[in-house]
């Protein structure tokens, strides 16, 4: 029998990546959480910046960490969305976020820090 595939799961503890790390754990990965720590001006009331995706992993019985986004989050997110909003435009940082950071920053950093097989988010598709 082979080695389970090792799999760290971009997590926010929303239902698509929590349902994502629950069927790759089905489908035999060793997977873990790992949940980008932004600057906590969220402006909600419910807990954020992790502790769901922590949960969730504790539930699940899998690993979960933390990846340090803060400096970066400020710089490349939010300095650039008050700029553009100061002159009139209405910036997405969700989209700067995903391109900037989850699909860039962060999946490098969770390739080279956890030597993972591969890195995935709320879609995963596996076609072995």
């Amino acid at each position: 029998m082979s080695r389970p595939r090792k799999v760290a799961v971009l997590m926010s503890g929303g239902v698509d990546s929590s349902a994502t790390a629950r069927l790759l754990l089905n489908r035999g990965w060793d997977a873990f959480g790992v949940t980008m720590r932004i600057p906590q001006s969220c402006g909600n009331t419910r807990p954020c910046c992790g502790f769901e995706a922590a949960a969730v992993c504790r539930d699940l019985s899998i690993a979960h960490y933390f990846l340090d986004t803060a400096e970066a989050f400020t710089r490349r997110i939010i300095e650039p969305f008050r700029a553009a909003y100061a002159h009139g435009r209405t910036p997405n940082p969700c989209v700067a976020c995903n391109s900037a950071l989850k699909f860039d920053m962060v999946m490098d950093a969770a390739l080279e820090a956890f030597g993972v097989d591969t890195v995935a988010s709320s879609v995963f598709v596996d076609h072995d």
